[in-house]
């Protein structure tokens, strides 16, 4: 697959990346959120809807990344995954960003998650020593579901996600995190496995 794009330096190429490390929803839990897609947009229209297959808890966004540092994320990828055993965590909510009267961004909330808030810290603390600006928005543990893409489905959108901000969908274990590079493509971002990790 080709990279994003290169950049030249000091006479150099350098390949450049998009990259970002998530942890990887069991089957059960995605089956859950499949059936939840398909309900909201039995109701609503306009909404780009993240693939089943592909849904997952980003952790850490790195963005641009250098190919010449793909080997060293990965080790810290392996060590974070060594430190932590399977993460359990309760499902419940959908909500949206950035708030509910606009809703930009759909997702399914995630709480009872202390060892995720922690291996995220981990993570997050491991890749800014390799030189990765932290995000300046605190974490928030969330599945995005889908992206509005039509601005007139969000007055309908807000009533219908408020109907469903305390659903519960039930308490799931994820034990893998992966470390993906993502394509952007007209159809869609296109994900490239670059290391999986068994908790």
């Amino acid at each position: 697959m080709l990279p994003i794009f290169f950049i030249v330096c000091a006479e150099e190429i350098v390949e450049i990346l998009r990259t970002f490390v998530a942890l990887v929803l069991s089957e059960d839990a995605r089956r859950v959120l499949e059936r939840e897609q398909q309900d909201l947009a039995g109701w609503v229209s306009g909404v780009k809807w993240a693939g089943p297959r592909t849904i997952h808890v980003t952790l850490v966004f790195l963005g641009p990344t250098p190919a010449v540092a793909i080997d060293k994320i990965s080790t810290v990828v392996q060590e974070a995954a060594e430190r932590c055993g399977p993460i359990n965590f309760t499902m419940k909510g959908i909500g949206a960003f950035p708030n509910m009267r606009s809703p930009k961004v759909i997702w399914a909330g995630m709480q009872d998650c202390a060892a995720l808030l922690e291996l995220q810290q981990q993570l997050a603390d491991a890749l800014g020593i390799l030189g990765f600006q932290r995000d300046k928005k605190q974490f928030n543990a969330h599945i995005t579901l889908g992206r509005v893409r039509d601005g007139r489905a969000r007055s309908a959108l807000s009533t219908l996600l408020d109907t469903r901000k305390n659903n519960y969908f039930g308490e799931f274990l994820a034990d893998r995190l992966a470390f993906v590079q993502s394509d952007l493509q007209p159809s869609g971002a296109v994900y490239t496995l670059l290391e999986e990790c068994k908790l």
